[in-house]
C-alpha cells in the first residue's frame, strides 16, 4: 500500500479541498479522496478527463473504461462519488467539455465525466479505480 497524502491544498470559496491518493497494488486499485472542509453547503463540480483512446460506458455513478494496450485491450471500472450527479460529455462546445488537444490548434473529441451537486463542509468524495488484469499482448 502506497499513500500520497496532503497533495496540494486549494482554496475554493472559503473551503479547502485536500486530496489523498492510495495505490493498492495487490488489489489493482487506486482510491482518491477529495475532502471539502468549511461551513455550510457548497456547490461542487468534479471532473475526470479521459484520453482519446479510452472508451467509456457510464451507468449512474459507475463508468466502465476500456482502451487499446499492445495487441489487446485493457480496462478499468471507475466508481464515482455517489453524492454527485454524473454525466458523460464528448466534444461539447457550450459549455466546452470532452476535448483533447494533442498539439496547438488541434482538438479531438474525448470523454470527460462531470459530477455536480451540493456537498456540506465535512464531505469526503471517494473515487475508486479498479484495473482489470492486462489483456493479451500487454505487460502486466
Amino acid at each position: 500500500l502506497g499513500m500520497l497524502d496532503q497533495a496540494p491544498i486549494v482554496r475554493v470559496v472559503e473551503s479547502i479541498v485536500r486530496e489523498a491518493v492510495r495505490l493498492e497494488r495487490e488489489q489493482r486499485s487506486l482510491t482518491i479522496e477529495d475532502r471539502v472542509l468549511g461551513d455550510g453547503c457548497h456547490s461542487c463540480r468534479l471532473a475526470f478527463h479521459l484520453g482519446p483512446q479510452v472508451e467509456c460506458w457510464l451507468d449512474g455513478r459507475v463508468a466502465r473504461l476500456e482502451w487499446p494496450a499492445g495487441e489487446g485491450r485493457q480496462g478499468a471500472v471507475l466508481e464515482l462519488p455517489g453524492a454527485l450527479h454524473w454525466e458523460e460529455v464528448r466534444g461539447r462546445l457550450v459549455p466546452p467539455g470532452g476535448w483533447y488537444s494533442p498539439r496547438f490548434g488541434v482538438k479531438v473529441p474525448t470523454v470527460s465525466l462531470f459530477g455536480t451537486g451540493e456537498v456540506d463542509g465535512s464531505s469526503v468524495l471517494v473515487t475508486v479505480v479498479e484495473f482489470s488484469r492486462a489483456g493479451p499482448g500487454t505487460d502486466e
